[in-house]
């Protein structure tokens, strides 16, 4: 999201004035982006360190979390709110620009999974009513990237995410038995700042009557919490679980889709037997992506892929995107960057994503560091 020199004027006068010494600059920085404020922006004085984050949040895409997280610490600040209201279209195409991302954190890149970002979009999106996605397909599939992107939004939206890699957890198991209780504290512990002084110690009772404690703890817990989470759930067709977890995620999901709804679950690699046991306790709040091996990505999704990936390039740096010769530009790199992955990868492979992605990643980093002109 780009400010013009006023707007940012503005806005650097309205936080100057709300937040006049370092103290409280320093509670807005952690508000916004759970980092200090040395680590979000470094200055000669307070003003200039304030301009630093303006800035930055425009780079980054956070614009409207640093104001509504202003607003919230300030709401007594008129000039905040009205700011708030002047930029509501910018903030929703910034936000939009989120889920369309194709360079990711950590110069990961992703091409051609619309479903994946309507879904997500759709978790995000509070009036939607869908709180719960589940994610198919074999290995190989891309499947992977489903997690980058909701890191990706974490970072841009500001929600918190909890990441529980269901194999791995099964490995680290006494005899590789998970047992309910330790998934429900390992995604509590990643949850953080929680009161855990009243946690739900098992006692030898079944499986399912913890499960059913566990929820109703953790629904008390977060009644009057502001806790906003994405807990991913992943590897699922990596392992066989027991019963008793398979059942406390099955729940955990019903209690997400009636009164936990500040929550949201992502479940990859959740296959159709699963699926179908899920399906009918969240049967308005679950959204599907499923990847098929005949899902391929060929020249045209590459085309576009790097085409996009050129304009966010050129955005970044206040390109005009719609002068004929910054198109021209784009159109003839991104046809150039799609003729040298294409040469790399062998698509009649059936393995081909797991050359597609590294070949990607190459020529994404090389576009995102040298921009359309070369």
């Amino acid at each position: 999201m780009r400010l013009n020199p006023d707007q940012r004027a503005r806005l650097l006068a309205a936080l100057n004035d709300a937040f006049p010494t370092v103290a409280s600059a320093e509670e807005l920085a952690l508000m916004a982006t759970n980092k200090s404020l040395d680590q979000v922006a470094l200055g000669a004085d307070l003003s200039e360190r304030i301009g630093v984050m303006i800035r930055r949040a425009e780079e980054e895409g956070w614009v409207a979390r640093l104001l509504d997280q202003a607003i919230l610490l300030r709401p007594e600040v008129a000039p905040l709110k009205a700011l708030r209201v002047e930029f509501a279209a910018l903030i929703v195409a910034e936000r939009a620009d989120h889920f369309a991302a194709c360079r990711l954190l950590g110069n990961n890149f992703l091409v051609n999974r619309d479903s994946l970002r309507a879904g997500l979009h759709e978790l995000a999106d509070e009036e939607s009513g869908i709180h719960i996605m589940a994610v198919q397909g074999p290995r190989g599939s891309g499947r992977t990237h489903s997690f980058q992107l909701v890191r990706y939004l974490a970072e841009r939206i500001g929600f918190k995410v909890v990441w529980l890699d269901m194999e791995e957890r099964v490995r680290r198991a006494e005899a590789g038995k998970l047992e309910p209780e330790d998934l429900g504290r390992a995604i509590v512990d990643q949850m953080g700042g929680l009161d855990l002084t009243h946690w739900p110690e098992r006692q030898g009772e079944q499986a399912a009557r913890w499960n059913l404690r566990f929820c109703d703890w953790l629904t008390g817990l977060l009644k009057t919490s502001d806790c906003t989470c994405w807990i991913v759930l992943d590897s699922f067709d990596r392992v066989l679980l027991q019963e008793g977890v398979e059942d406390l995620v099955r729940l955990l999901a019903a209690r997400i889709e009636t009164n936990l709804s500040q929550l949201r679950l992502v479940l990859l690699g959740y296959q159709d037997e699963r699926l179908e046991e899920l399906r009918p306790l969240v049967s308005g709040g679950l959204d599907e992506d499923m990847l098929t091996p005949q899902q391929r990505i060929g020249e045209t999704d590459l085309l576009n892929f790097f085409i996009k990936l050129y304009e966010e390039r050129l955005s970044r740096d206040g390109a005009d995107l719609s002068s004929p010769q910054v198109r021209d530009k784009i159109v003839t790199g991104a046809a150039t960057s799609t003729q040298t992955v294409m040469q790399q990868v062998d698509f009649t492979n059936e393995q081909h994503l797991r050359q597609l992605g590294p070949a990607v990643g190459r020529e994404g980093r090389r576009v995102w560091s040298e921009g359309a002109g070369g």
